[in-house]
C-alpha cells in the first residue's frame, strides 16, 4: 500500500544505496461507486547521472585500493632505501666492494669480499623477482575469483530477471515481488 511504501521510504532515508518508491494507485469503483484504490505499479525515483557518478567513483575508488595494496607489498618487498636486505643496500655494498677493490686491487680479501657482494646482489635481485612474480600470481588469482563471483552474481540476476518476466506488470504477483525485492 501507500503507506507501507511511505513507511518504506523514511525508514530507509539514510540507507546508502536506498531508492525512493512510489505506488501509482487507481481507483476501484463497482456499480458506480468508490470501493478504494489499488497499487498499479511500484516506481523508484532514480536520478540516472547520479547513479552514474557514483557508480565511476566506487569503480576509481576501488582501484585506487587495490592499487595501493599491490603496490604498498612491492614497497616492502624492495625495502627502506639503505636498510639491511634492501636493493638499494645490496646495490651499495656491491658498488662499495667494487670502489674498494680498485683502490687495492691486490689484496685477496677485497676480491673475496667484492666477489660475495656480487653474490649476494644476484641472490637479491632473484628473490625480489620470484617475490614480485608471487604478488603478480596473487592478483591474477584475485581477479579469477572476481571474475568467477561476479559471472556468479550475473547468473542469479538473469534468473531474477526470468522470473519477473513470468509476471505481468499490474498483477498480484508482480506486486508481491516488487515488495520482496525491495522495490
Amino acid at each position: 500500500t501507500g503507506v507501507v511504501r511511505s513507511r518504506h521510504n523514511v525508514a530507509n532515508a539514510n540507507t546508502a544505496g536506498y531508492v525512493k518508491q512510489t505506488a501509482t494507485q487507481s481507483a476501484v469503483v463497482t456499480d458506480g461507486r468508490g470501493q478504494g484504490v489499488q497499487i498499479e505499479s511500484v516506481l523508484a525515483e532514480i536520478d540516472a547521472r547520479v547513479n552514474a557518478n557514483i557508480r565511476q567513483q566506487n569503480t576509481a575508488l576501488g582501484r585506487s585500493e587495490v592499487l595501493q595494496d599491490y603496490l604498498s607489498s612491492a614497497e616492502e618487498l624492495y625495502g627502506t632505501p639503505n636498510s639491511a636486505g634492501s636493493l638499494s643496500e645490496l646495490f651499495n655494498s656491491f658498488f662499495s666492494s667494487f670502489s674498494d677493490l680498485a683502490n687495492n686491487p691486490s689484496l685477496a680479501s677485497l676480491r673475496t669480499t667484492t666477489l660475495n657482494s656480487a653474490v649476494n646482489l644476484t641472490d637479491g635481485i632473484s628473490t625480489l623477482a620470484s617475490e614480485l612474480q608471487e604478488l603478480r600470481l596473487e592478483a591474477d588469482r584475485e581477479i579469477a575469483t572476481n571474475v568467477t563471483q561476479i559471472n556468479n552474481l550475473l547468473s542469479d540476476l538473469h534468473t531474477i530477471n526470468s522470473k519477473i518476466v513470468e509476471f505481468r506488470e499490474g498483477t498480484a504477483g508482480f506486486t508481491q515481488l516488487m515488495l520482496l525485492s525491495g522495490w
